[in-house]
């Protein structure tokens, strides 16, 4: 029996000085311990195939074999010939949105060139001629294109390619439409800050007055440039001033905009905003600065009429995060899994 027991506890020593020691860097610098995901593929909305960008062409594979079954794009075959950075597709995947001539701002934000390439025809049409784009997004029946442009929010008809600036007031460390200012992008983590109605008539957008955020400062090297210069923008820090937050929504058909009743207190988040079901209510969540409460907020985009239809509080704090769904019920899960019957009115 000790003999058993000698070698049971030597094979056991013997496993344990072979482990390798975890580190902080295991933690830290290292995706040891991180989930592993796939990246680079786009779901099919049969569910049956999925597409990747692979050499510059975007390709359709099927999923149960993982072979290619077709080449939907050759960037380098289009006239003019582009070096694709990304793609999307339009509700139908009848077209596909290429981005190219990438250009990074921050972590999330850029700037690129965009093009509609049409599946059928194999035909490509250049977004705009007026500059670089941000976040251009297919309306849903994908008959129009909406983006930003110098903190300005757009849109195109496909039909034509008439271009229609939404907003005129956007200015560099002053006003942000359809985009979002440094804490959003870095803290609520998106930049897209406009969002097609269900109908396609209506988009609606963040405008940020950051006018009053206190300004940073930094050395900027340009490529080629043999000093650098100097780059100044809008960084509030803990406790100072953010910017002031306010909710649109601009109807196609009117060109009128109404503003949503967001309260008297300007210092506050509004992490996210979408479309229920119903193309004339809009959905707000509005938190308060401490970030320990949240208020889901639904505004009729006729009337203008806004209430609250949930608040939710905490000792610590809320948290963030995109698991709403909007049907005849309204379903979300924070700490737990709700359901609210929707009204036709708010």
């Amino acid at each position: 029996m000790k003999k058993y027991l000698f070698v049971l506890m030597l094979f056991i020593s013997m496993a344990t000085l072979a482990q390798k020691s975890i580190t902080i860097e295991d933690f830290t610098m290292r995706p040891t311990f991180g989930a592993r995901s796939v990246s680079g593929i786009n779901w099919m909305k049969d569910g049956k195939f999925y597409s990747s960008l692979q050499n510059n062409k975007v390709v359709k594979f099927n999923i149960t074999t993982g072979e290619a079954v077709e080449t939907l794009v050759d960037g380098g075959a289009l006239s003019p010939a582009l070096n694709i950075d990304d793609y999307s597709f339009s509700a139908d995947e009848k077209q596909i949105l290429i981005s190219t001539g990438f250009e990074p701002i921050y972590r999330r934000s850029f700037r690129a060139s965009y093009f509609i390439y049409d599946i059928a025809t194999k035909t490509v049409k250049k977004l705009s001629d007026n500059g670089k784009q941000s976040y251009a997004t297919f309306s849903p029946d994908g008959t129009k294109v909406a983006f930003t442009r110098d903190n300005n929010l757009f849109y195109v008809s496909l039909n034509d390619m008439k271009e229609t600036q939404v907003t005129t007031d956007g200015k560099f460390n002053e006003i942000i439409n359809g985009s979002t200012d440094w804490v959003y992008e870095e803290e609520f983590g998106f930049t897209t800050a406009f969002f097609w109605s269900p109908d396609n008539n209506k988009l609606a957008y963040y405008r940020f007055d950051e006018s009053k955020v206190k300004e940073y400062n930094m050395q900027k090297w340009n490529q080629g440039a043999t000093y650098p210069q100097d780059y100044k923008f809008k960084y509030p820090k803990a406790g100072e001033a953010n910017s002031v937050i306010e909710i649109y929504v601009y109807d196609l058909s009117t060109q009128q905009k109404i503003k949503a009743d967001l309260g008297s207190n300007t210092d506050i988040y509004i992490p996210r905003v979408m479309w229920t079901k119903d193309a004339n209510t809009l959905s707000i969540r509005r938190m308060n600065r401490l970030q320990n409460q949240l208020e889901i907020m639904h505004l009729n985009t006729i009337s203008g009429a806004i209430s609250i239809v949930l608040t939710e509080k905490n000792k610590a704090y809320v948290d963030i995060n995109d698991d709403l769904t909007y049907g005849h019920y309204v379903s979300f899960l924070h700490q737990h899994l709700m359901k609210i019957k929707m009204t036709s009115t708010p």
